[in-house]
């Protein structure tokens, strides 16, 4: 069957190739490179402008202050911004990588003379035992610099939430009533974090907002409550006495190592059980059994001041309700040991100040004279503690009505890190300068995919794959490991795509995502069970619950050792290097088949070659190396990849405020967040992906032609045309079987670059000059060995613009 013949177009090459076209990609990667370089210190500079200084100034400074939706709008924005410059500047260095990794012909020809090959159409590390030290040194520098962008690049700017503490009073339906002891005036400020007066004035000035319990309930059961504080429980009680009772205190400053629940006070009524899992060790109060139960709503209270044994030392006092506060003081270790045991005795409300002097005699302690220091007696004036360890016996219970809420400002913050600001623009300012020295080489004739090489070789074809038109890139190696006579081989089977791939590269790639795979199976189950240890249950509805990228003590990583904003940044953006790598393997692999099915499609009907820079008719190659119905679908599953992945590690900094409104900053949250929820999507949506791109591997290309896929020799041997082919790399290309016959002492003639390069230096003329005076020659003179005789006809297989018929199974090739 012969192939179907295109008209031929008379359209005229508007400019000669000079060989250096690949520096106009290069410079507009410099100009957007240094524009991106400009944007980075011009927005640096306007956030240190803007900076509030403090303690924490070069880890992090605050550049906004305020409402927690614009913080986090701003935040998006910005981080949206970032994404896109990254994007813009990783291209452009990727692109430079390629034009230093991309062969040029002079390469090709200089390893193809010791019997070796390049890779041709995808970026390989092979390719550097090329490379002068100058490509290697820039080539290195280029990848160095590209990890902060991958890394650190989005931990530039983040947001910061806040968390208020508040105190919870229960009142009478009349309100805080003003006349009190200045004992209790005391507790109730150092409780509330305000006054009584101030609290009554709100309740009259009607500044306090009614809630529903409902709403009560979904409002203040939350992690982190950022626009409100002080929350009066109004109850049907009118036996509640001036200045009310105290409940307790909702989201207090802790450690992220703590395990406290924010909104426990609201699940102290007398059916606990009905409202959270209280039996493990871990207080959980659960809104949503609250919500089930809403109408029947209690909690206990107590008053602000009250009597209880206290124990003074030396340097020390405490009750059994605050002792825990000297655990982690200044004090020796033997004395917090033995304030520890004796503080455990007081938790009690029962004991009487001669229990616990018997206790005391009665005991061994750790630190001398421990006993004599202390003075043991009752007071009627110890305040209530946040901790909630109740003295009234039995607990009283109060049902609430409804609730009245204190709306404050928000604290939510932008915030900028000078650190990674200053290491990004020093990466950025490195891959400005190694663009410049790239484009400074002086490079010609590269081949950046398979059909800039079949161009080049069919203009000059290379005299060391002559004869050998059914090399392939799987025995080029054995075919020219050593001299050998030249053979024919047999047409070998119909192929599939997997064998466009060679075994290192797919051996690399399956191992990789088997590991990537098996590790992220790892990390989804330590979070599910890590997380599953504070909610209820483990059930997959109760983990969607908590949502994508949502920050919740349930979620946070503990125990980490450090909480260093650049380790978590680490920690947080190591996932993404590691999908990047993988998407990387899997890109190549998809380009080496891809190329290898368009490769193939010569075979089938004849079209025009696509290369870098287009001459005549000839088409250009894709955007982004793939054709667009892969390319675009590719790029769409690397960015859900990349998002999921982001929402299933994130980093998490939270601001706590006591409940007087000051910022506690020993107390400040820096840590990272999981959402197991998001990694069950990420490994399934992942697993999917590698599932299509295996299925694909599987599919049969449509002829027996020998898959070059990206080996410069296996390209080069396909590249032999017939006699008077003259100019056929601009026209219309079909790869298939030819026949020459009557051979004669003529066809065994040829002019070839090496030659013309050596009249060029014996005559010194131009090599241009020398190659057109010689070009009239080549009309009559064939690329294919003298064969002995007249009238032989031989059969061959090459790309040509001629008339080709398919390959017979049973016939023998040149």
């Amino acid at each position: 069957m012969k192939g179907t013949r295109l008209s031929k177009t008379n359209e005229e090459v508007k400019k000669p190739r000079t060989g250096y076209e690949w520096k106009n990609g290069a410079s507009i990667c410099l100009c957007a490179t240094a524009s991106i370089l400009f944007l980075n210190i011009l927005l640096t500079i306007i956030a240190a402008s803007r900076a509030q200084r403090s303690s924490r100034s070069f880890e992090a400074e605050t550049i906004f202050e305020g409402n927690c939706t614009k913080a986090k709008r701003w935040s998006t924005g910005f981080h949206i911004l970032i994404n896109v410059l990254g994007t813009i500047l990783l291209g452009a260095s990727n692109y430079c990588m390629q034009c230093l990794s991309a062969p040029s012909r002079k390469d090709v020809d200089r390893v193809h003379a010791h019997g070796k090959w390049l890779d041709i159409g995808t970026p390989s590390v092979a390719n550097l035992r090329v490379m002068s030290w100058v490509q290697i040194t820039i080539w290195c520098l280029l990848v160095l610099t590209s990890l902060p962008f991958h890394v650190l690049y989005n931990a530039a700017i983040f947001s910061a939430l806040s968390s208020n503490a508040y105190g919870v009073v229960a009142v009478s339906p009349d309100g805080p009533i003003v006349s009190i002891n200045s004992t209790t005036s005391a507790c109730y400020e150092d409780l509330v974090g305000k006054d009584v007066g101030k609290v009554q004035a709100m309740y009259q000035g009607k500044e306090l907002e009614f809630l529903s319990k409902e709403d009560c309930i979904k409002t203040y059961g939350a992690a982190f409550l950022s626009n409100r504080r002080t929350l009066l429980l109004v109850t049907n009680h009118s036996s509640i006495s001036s200045p009310g009772l105290f409940v307790g205190v909702g989201s207090p400053p802790t450690s992220v190592d703590d395990n406290q629940n924010p909104f426990d006070w609201m699940c102290t009524g007398p059916d606990t059980d009905i409202y959270g899992d209280f039996g493990s060790g871990t207080s959980q109060c659960l809104q949503t059994a609250l919500l089930k139960h809403v109408n029947d709503w209690s909690v206990t209270a107590e008053p602000f001041s009250r009597n209880d044994i206290v124990v003074a030392g030396t340097d020390f006092a405490f009750t059994g309700q605050n002792y825990s506060d000297l655990l982690y003081s200044s004090l020796p270790r033997s004395t917090r040991a033995d304030i520890m045991d004796l503080g455990a005795f007081l938790e009690s409300p029962f004991h009487t100040v001669d229990d616990t002097l018997g206790f005391i005699q009665s005991r061994s302690w750790q630190t001398q004279l421990f006993e004599s220091q202390l003075n043991v007696y009752m007071s009627d004036s110890v305040c209530a503690t946040h901790s909630r360890k109740l003295s009234v016996s039995p607990p009283q219970y109060y049902s609430v009505d409804h609730c009245l809420s204190e709306k404050v400002e928000e604290h939510c913050q932008v915030m900028y890190s000078p650190a990674i600001c200053l290491l990004v623009i020093l990466c950025n300012a490195v891959k400005v300068i190694c663009i410049m020295f790239t484009i400074r080489l002086r490079r010609k004739e590269l081949l950046f995919t398979v059909g800039d090489a079949i161009s080049s070789f069919i203009k000059y074809p290379d005299r060391t794959t002559l004869g050998r038109s059914w090399v392939d890139q799987k025995n080029a190696k054995s075919v020219f490991a050593k001299p050998r006579p030249m053979k024919s081989r047999t047409l070998p089977p119909r192929r599939r795509w997997y064998n466009a791939v060679g075994r290192r590269r797919w051996a690399l790639s399956v191992t990789w995502c088997i590991v990537c795979l098996v590790c992220g199976a790892a990390v989804t189950t330590f979070a599910y069970i890590g997380v599953g240890e504070y909610l209820p249950n483990t059930s997959i509805y109760t983990v969607w619950s908590l949502g994508f990228s949502e920050a919740r003590p349930e979620t946070m990583l503990r125990y980490l050792g450090t909480y260093n904003l650049l380790a978590m940044a680490l920690l947080s953006n190591a996932p993404q290097v590691i999908l990047s790598s993988l998407y990387y393997l899997i890109n190549s692999i998809l380009t080496c088949m891809l190329a290898s099915a368009e490769y193939t499609s010569y075979s089938v009907r004849r079209q025009y070659l696509r290369v870098s820079w287009p001459e005549g008719q000839q088409r250009s190659t894709y955007f982004l190396s793939l054709p667009y119905r892969f390319s675009i679908p590719t790029m769409a599953i690397s960015a859900i990849l990349h998002w999921l992945l982001s929402e299933s590690i994130f980093y998490v900094r939270v601001y706590q405020y006591d409940t007087a409104g000051t910022l506690d900053e020993t107390r400040t949250i820096s840590t990272c967040g999981m959402s197991p929820i998001a990694m069950i999507f990420t490994l399934s949506f992942a697993g999917l992906a590698l599932v299509i791109t295996f299925g694909l591997a599987l599919k049969r290309f449509p002829t027996q032609m020998p898959l070059a896929g990206n080996c410069s020799l296996a390209i080069s041997a396909a590249c032999h045309p017939p006699l008077g082919d003259e100019d056929a790399a601009l026209k219309p290309l079909m790869w298939g079987e030819i026949v020459i016959s009557g051979a004669s002492e003529k066809q065994g003639e040829v002019i070839y670059r090496e030659d013309v390069r050596e009249e060029s230096a014996e005559g010194g003329r131009p090599e241009e000059e020398v190659l057109r005076d010689n070009l009239v020659e080549l009309e009559e003179r064939s690329l294919l060995p003298l064969v002995e005789g007249e009238g032989v006809s031989i059969f061959h297989c090459c790309f040509t613009s001629r008339e080709v018929g398919v390959p017979h199974p049973m016939r023998l090739y040149v």
